[in-house]
C-alpha cells in the first residue's frame, strides 16, 4: 500500500466528522478512508522526491502525512529509530541506510563546526572579561589560552573535506 504525496483538502462528505483535517494522496484517495488497506507491520511517512524517512508508526492512522507519501513494511533494519529518523531512506522496497551527497556532507560539517564554535565561545566568555579587566587568575588565563588555539583549530577545519575531517579535540573544563 502505498498512498503518494498527501494533500489537505475538504471533503463533501465529512465522514470523520468536522474539524478534523482531511488528506488525499495524488490519485484522490482519503488518507482516512485507506488507513485500513495498511496491512503491514509498519508505516512509513516519506519524503516522495527522496525516500528519506520521517515518521514510522505500527498504527498508520498516528501519521501526519502532510505533503509526505505514506507506505508500508514488515521489517526494519537494526538500529533504526526516532533520533535516526533521517540517516534512512525507503528505496521502493525496503529501508536502508541513507547515502549523503558531498554537498549535505559538508552542510552537516558546517553546521558541527558552527555548533563546537558557539560553545567554546560560550566557553571562553567570562574569562575573556576577566582579562579584560584585570581580574583573570593563572590557571584561568593558561584554560583560556588553551581555549582561544582549539577554537583557532576549529575555524581552520576545511568542510569541504566531509566526512574524512578530523575534528579537534576541545580541551578538558
Amino acid at each position: 500500500m502505498k498512498l503518494t504525496n498527501l494533500q489537505r483538502y475538504s471533503p463533501e462528505e465529512l465522514h470523520m466528522g468536522d474539524g478534523i483535517q482531511y488528506f488525499k494522496d495524488e490519485a484522490g484517495e482519503d488518507w482516512f478512508k485507506s488507513l485500513a488497506k495498511f496491512t503491514k507491520k509498519y508505516a512509513l511517512a516519506i519524503v516522495e522526491s527522496s525516500g528519506v524517512i520521517c515518521a514510522i508508526a505500527t498504527d498508520p492512522s498516528r501519521l501526519y502525512p502532510a505533503g509526505l507519501s505514506v507506505v508500508e513494511v514488515d521489517e526494519l533494519p537494526e538500529g533504526i529509530d526516532n533520533d535516526s529518523l533521517g540517516e534512512w531512506v525507503f528505496d521502493g522496497e525496503n529501508v536502508v541506510a541513507r547515502s549523503y551527497t558531498s554537498a549535505e556532507l559538508q552542510e552537516q560539517a558546517s553546521k558541527t563546526q558552527s555548533k563546537l564554535l558557539a560553545s567554546a565561545n560560550s566557553t571562553i566568555s567570562i574569562w575573556q572579561t576577566e582579562l579584560l579587566l584585570g581580574t583573570i587568575n593563572d590557571r584561568d588565563r593558561a584554560q583560556l589560552v588553551e581555549w582561544v588555539t582549539y577554537i583557532k583549530a576549529l575555524k581552520s577545519v576545511n568542510v569541504t573535506t566531509a566526512p574524512d575531517i578530523e575534528w579537534p579535540t576541545a580541551p578538558a573544563e
